[in-house]
């Protein structure tokens, strides 16, 4: 039996340029384009409208960025989404 110490030994983790994408459901009354441009406009962040891919009340976010700068876009979603 391997114990977890020898398996920590034997990998290694390999990073790449490939990110991951989120659909995120939302439950106000504003369509996703118009919400992903207010989010351009007010919180200086990019989006995607669900509506693009026909799942409006749906956006889409890139999880690849580092993470300080993925949490900081997430706080700014977060804060206009509470003003709404």
């Amino acid at each position: 039996m391997c114990s977890t110490e020898s398996f920590a030994r034997a990998l290694r983790a390999l990073t790449h340029s490939a990110s991951a994408i989120c659909c995120i459901k939302y439950g106000l009354n504003i369509t996703s384009w118009d919400l992903a441009e207010r989010m351009r406009k007010e919180k200086s962040v990019l989006i995607v409208p669900g509506d693009h891919f026909g799942m409006d009340g749906y956006i889409r976010i890139g999880t690849g960025p580092p993470k300080d700068s993925l949490v900081t876009g997430l706080d700014r979603v977060d804060e206009l989404l509470r003003e709404l």
